[in-house]
């Protein structure tokens, strides 16, 4: 049923039923009863219709759309329970509501979480970038560092050894002693092509003095003698220079390797003296943590038994004199008196009973003498004090030296009391 269409026909049912009554005063009221109840049910039927509205909207979260039907459903709701259902639909809106702003906080979150890792990981390329930019700065000045050591060497070999160097440590194609040796067979390929020259320029001299010798063969035997000699002592002085410059070289590659063994010995060296130092200072800095920690829990043990026994001694001295107090107010706050007992004169007393009871067992010391005497006579009971005054089959305590007075007569005070042990 059309939701508008319902109230136009509540309103002209209204009317029909007014109508009625002014044009029919002896109309039935059980008929308009039935008509006031077939209301109800119209008015019933438009309220399920808006809750329903109301539902779907919350569900598509169209908020608009769900609280504009809520107030048209409590405005025909007629029961406790539709207005009950009226209460939990605006709760159902509001929590969608929450559901949502929920939803996208955390959508909004996690788009923050991916621009910082982005950005993170941007920051993190530029830095392996600069790192690798900055190692392959080292190793272009170690490879021209170790190509200037290098002598007998134009600058464009020795251009070309720095380029091997560096490529030997940039992809680490070579080591370092294949390095070495490259520059050895560059020294020697340097030495044996002067050697050729030396040679051939030996050679072309030859061979001039065998023209010379040729044309003057006959003429100049003398000279050529001279010559063979000459030449002799030439090629001794230049085997001696050529024997002098592969020694030298071999020096010269011995002090390169003897160089890097000891720079690579020195670096291993101070590498494990950083270790041990580090591995020392750490040791040293965890005995001390630890020492320091043993100290200190030593300490606060020390404390806390220091205050343990302070404590007990307090507790300790607070009961003794709590105790002293209760057997002196129980020894000044009994009455005591003679009595005649078998022929005996004999004390008895009632105590205070101060509550609560501190001490079980005591001693009462008394002191007595007759009426008009001086002197005092003191006397301790010899078992512990009850101070109940039962007579002469109770509690009573025999006056020593017996008294030479009446017992009406007899003076008894309390002095002390001390407990039982």
């Amino acid at each position: 049923m059309n939701a508008c269409y319902r109230p136009l026909q509540a309103v002209a049912f209204i009317a029909a039923i007014g109508l009625s009554a002014v044009a029919l005063a002896n109309v039935d009221q059980q008929q308009l009863l039935e008509k006031l109840q077939q209301l109800d049910r119209l008015d019933r039927l438009e309220y399920l219709d808006h809750e329903e509205r109301a539902r779907k909207c919350i569900a598509s979260r169209s908020y608009g759309c769900a609280e504009d039907a809520i107030k048209k459903a409590a405005r025909v709701a007629r029961s406790p329970e539709s207005s009950r259902d009226i209460k939990v639909l605006r709760a159902d809106l509001q929590k969608e509501r929450d559901s949502e702003r929920s939803e996208q906080e955390a959508e909004r979150r996690r788009i923050e979480a991916a621009e910082r890792q982005r950005e993170a990981e941007e920051r993190a390329e530029e830095r392996r970038q600069q790192r690798e930019q900055e190692l392959d700065n080292q190793r272009r000045l170690m490879a021209q560092i170790g190509a200037s050591t290098i002598s007998g060497v134009t600058q464009e070999q020795r251009n070309r050894i720095a380029d091997s160097m560096y490529n030997d440590l940039t992809y680490g194609t070579k080591t370092t002693e294949s390095t070495a040796r490259n520059i050895v067979s560059q020294n020697n390929e340097i030495e044996r092509r002067n050697r050729e020259a030396r040679e051939q320029s030996l050679r072309q001299q030859q061979q001039r003095i065998e023209a010379q010798r040729a044309e003057a063969n006959a003429r100049q035997q003398q000279q050529r003698e001279q010559v063979e000699q000459a030449r002799a002592r030439q090629q001794a002085a230049v085997a001696q220079a050529t024997q002098r410059q592969q020694e030298a070289q071999t020096a010269r590659d011995a002090e390169l390797e003897r160089q890097r063994q000891a720079a690579l010995k020195a670096e291993q060296e101070a590498a494990a003296k950083k270790a041990e130092q580090e591995r020392i200072a750490a040791q040293a800095k965890a005995e001390a943590e630890r020492k320091a920690k043993a100290e200190e829990d030593k300490r606060q043990r020390e404390l806390a038994a220091a205050e343990r026994k302070r404590q007990q001694e307090e507790e300790k001295a607070a009961k003794i004199k709590a105790e002293n107090d209760y057997i002196q107010n129980e020894a000044t706050g009994s009455r005591l008196k003679a009595i005649q007992c078998f022929g005996e004169k004999h004390m008895i007393g009632v105590r205070p009973r101060v509550k609560p009871e501190l001490v079980a067992c005591m001693y009462l010391t008394y002191r007595f003498r007759c009426q008009g005497e001086q002197r005092w006579t003191e006397q301790e009971t010899s078992t512990n004090y009850i101070g109940m005054m039962g007579g002469c089959y109770g509690e009573s305590y025999e006056l020593k030296p017996k008294p030479s007075c009446p017992v009406e007569q007899i003076e008894i005070q309390p002095v002390k009391a001390r407990q039982c042990f």
